[in-house]
């Protein structure tokens, strides 16, 4: 089921607007003006969408679930600027990343939506109740759904719908943008569970289907040349292509890449399929400052800037002089970017991106190519440093950092700093 937003009654006379005119007035907005101009009728809103694709990402903060109301914030990079959007149909939800300019948002009675945030088209997919190993639910005592699962082992476990919201899922993919009059090409490819397995479906499906693969535990997932690619823990990658029934026809052997402590990113860029290394390490908040923002905001004046609030100088988040806190950051200190070789099967190591841009999150990637855009941002990676946590008695706070990785001198530059006790979600990129 598709839910667009309701529409407006138009005023004739800005329907008629000739288009070759309205792309001459579009070329000289930024995304929020761009946003504001699709506001205005639905003939404006159509014509605004191709326009918008050539736009940087907007970065989604984190925002409190307790709140309910439905208000976000957004970071642009063009203008360095903080901006608040509205979006009522992700009240409440659990978003879990962005692909091809949809969030994928994890509601209340297990109800899963593609949403567009800036045209707030909404597609349904289906519940959380329906993945392979969810053997049914039912509703607790307390008021609240349960549901049952087949553990690794065979065994039934219970869990509650927060835990089913917030960590059941890991990642989604999709292998093109839907349209919402028509959705039955794309396909939504997600990893689930304690072991991380692959199920997918189409957004008029009744239930989510298993993909099988020789193993599990699957940290990054894409689509590249129409087939699904998964790369596991020891860096196995497994390509898959997915019909109506899925095949696993080509399974590429472990990567003999080893250098400490990192992350795996898949990216698909001008028909190479690319793997991003990210070196991270563990560090004591006591080992010294961290690196100099460029904006000079922490991420909380930013929403109270972006409300039109005063910001409060004094306020601090938590006690840093407590001994019962033990702060540790887990702070990116830089990339290593391979492509592979399909015929020999083997990781072959970039120095350069040349003129792509990539933008890079916990839960989701994308790539853009920097000659479309005013300034050169070129052979950069913009990410965020979304694993660091301050652990105390009673709750998880969470330290965020936009950066900036300079591929040609292997520097990095910090945008702004987010210091709060809102760690779920963490900062999304969402496309225009």
């Amino acid at each position: 089921m598709i839910n667009a937003p309701p529409k407006k009654a138009a005023t004739s006379g800005w329907t008629q607007i000739p288009d070759e005119l309205l792309i001459m007035i579009m070329q000289k907005l930024t995304l929020p003006d761009m946003i504001r101009f699709g506001c205005v009728c639905s003939s404006w809103r159509s014509a605004s969408a191709p326009a918008r694709h050539g736009k940087l990402p907007w970065l989604m903060l984190p925002y409190d679930t307790l709140a309910n109301d439905g208000a976000y914030g957004f970071f642009s990079l063009y203008d360095q600027q903080f901006y608040k959007l509205q979006l009522p149909e992700a009240a409440g939800a659990r978003i879990h990343g962005s692909s091809h300019g949809w969030l994928v948002t994890v509601h209340p009675e297990s109800g899963i939506h593609l949403l567009h945030p800036f045209s707030r088209v909404r597609i349904q997919l289906p519940s959380l109740s329906t993945f392979p190993d969810v053997l049914g639910t039912f509703y607790s005592n307390e008021g609240g759904i349960t549901y049952v699962l087949s553990s690794s082992k065979g065994c039934r476990a219970e869990y509650g719908f927060k835990w089913m919201r917030d960590a059941y899922i890991g990642k989604f993919t999709l292998s093109s943008s839907p349209s919402p009059s028509s959705s039955s090409d794309c396909i939504v490819v997600a990893t689930y569970g304690e072991r991380r397995k692959l199920a997918f479906c189409r957004p008029w499906d009744n239930r989510w289907t298993a993909v099988k693969t020789p193993w599990d535990s699957y940290e990054d997932i894409i689509f590249h040349m129409g087939r699904l690619c998964a790369l596991d823990l020891q860096r196995r990658l497994v390509v898959c292509h997915i019909g109506y029934s899925s095949r696993v026809f080509e399974i590429m052997p472990p990567s003999t890449i080893t250098c400490g402590s990192q992350w795996e990113y898949l990216m698909s860029r001008a028909g190479e399929l690319m793997m991003i290394l990210r070196d991270v390490k563990w560090i004591s908040d006591a080992d010294g400052p961290g690196r100099d923002c460029s904006c000079g905001l922490s991420g909380n004046d930013a929403m109270d800037i972006a409300n039109n609030n005063e910001v409060d100088e004094s306020d601090d988040h938590y006690d840093r002089d407590s001994s019962d806190n033990d702060i540790f950051l887990c702070k990116t200190v830089g990339f290593k970017v391979y492509k592979l070789d399909f015929n020999s099967r083997r990781w072959i190591r970039v120095k350069s991106l040349g003129n792509t841009m990539v933008f890079l999150c916990e839960s989701n990637l994308l790539s853009l190519p920097a000659c479309h855009f005013d300034r050169n941002r070129g052979d950069h990676i913009y990410f965020i440093d979304d694993s660091c946590d301050t652990y105390t008695r009673e709750h998880r706070e969470g330290v965020y950092e936009l950066c900036a990785f300079k591929m040609v001198d292997q520097t990095i530059e910090t945008y702004f700093r987010t210091d709060n006790q809102m760690n779920m979600p963490t900062p999304i990129w969402a496309a225009p």
